[in-house]
């Protein structure tokens, strides 16, 4: 009878990148490789390390609306005497609208 030799596994190639995961901002793509080059037989190692390797990938920039900034001081009155107009200000820059957002909160 003949005794078979320990056959150890081997890596195949890397599978291409996936798609990137996600709808805007960061994402994931991952890629496998398969212990099929050959298969571990008779008693032969598996394949060392990892099957799946991960990377971080951008997608189109998330959108994000504008905020207000706390009210300004009150101006001095249009008038020095009688009824007059005083106004006071305030910026859409908390944050400012990015990549799409509206460019003001409500109230």
């Amino acid at each position: 009878m003949i005794k078979q030799c320990n056959l150890d596994g081997g890596w195949s190639s890397w599978s291409s990148w996936g798609q990137c995961t996600g709808s805007c901002g960061t994402g994931l793509q991952t890629r496998k490789r398969t212990c099929t080059n050959p298969r571990p037989g008779y008693g032969g190692k598996k394949c060392m390390g990892p099957a799946e390797q991960h990377k971080t990938c951008l997608l189109k920039r998330c959108s994000a609306n504008g905020g207000w900034s706390p009210w300004g001081k009150w101006c001095a009155c249009s008038k020095k005497c009688g009824t007059g107009l005083q106004y006071r200000k305030r910026s859409c820059t908390r944050p400012s609208p990015t990549y799409g957002g509206l460019n003001n909160a409500p109230g």
